[in-house]
């Protein structure tokens, strides 16, 4: 896994709440805690994934309860900081190696959408059908739109519920 991140704009999208960005875990955090117990109740179900994902997002926090969750899954995940990172990742793996793409969209360097951009102009044929899935706080259709027009195929809002983000990614992988 890549080096973790500095702070992106938001604050903690995966736990629900700010996090702090001091050295405590914060994945034994009682506010984040729900959040936790919702992506481990993911072991519990029947069907398990797999496959490897990249994960793109800048916030160390945001990261942590990302991996966690996924793995709680049955996916692995690498990751990047920024979409940059995530494009040179992309393009540096074998064919076929990522299942999924999970794209924070606010990030620096270079942001999501025109990270999925960069990775739809890949010349190689699992960049233009890997599954490329926004992950934004901004709620509103617009944000929607222009992900779709960047490449993207789904769209999660955080703070991201497991079990939404656990059917998404199932229905993508399948696809």
């Amino acid at each position: 896994a890549a080096g973790a991140g500095g702070g992106g704009a938001g604050g903690c999208a995966w736990g629900g709440g700010r996090g702090s960005r001091g050295g405590a875990d914060a994945t034994r955090e009682p506010k984040y805690r729900n959040r936790l117990e919702d992506g481990e109740a993911a072991k519990e179900d029947t069907e398990q994934l797999s496959g490897k994902v990249l994960l793109a997002e800048d916030n160390e926090i945001n990261m942590e309860i990302a991996i966690r969750i996924i793995e709680s899954y049955g996916l692995t995940a690498d990751t990047a900081v920024n979409g940059q990172e995530a494009v040179e990742r992309f393009e540096k793996s074998a064919q076929g190696e990522y299942a999924a793409v999970l794209m924070d969209i606010q990030m620096p360097v270079m942001n999501g959408y025109d990270a999925t951009m960069q990775i739809r102009k890949l010349k190689r044929a699992d960049a233009k059908n890997v599954p490329i899935i926004a992950m934004t706080a901004d709620a509103f259709n617009e944000a929607r739109q222009k992900g779709i027009r960047a490449g993207m195929d789904e769209f999660v809002v955080k703070p991201i519920e497991p079990q939404k983000l656990k059917g998404i990614l199932k229905a993508a992988i399948k696809k």
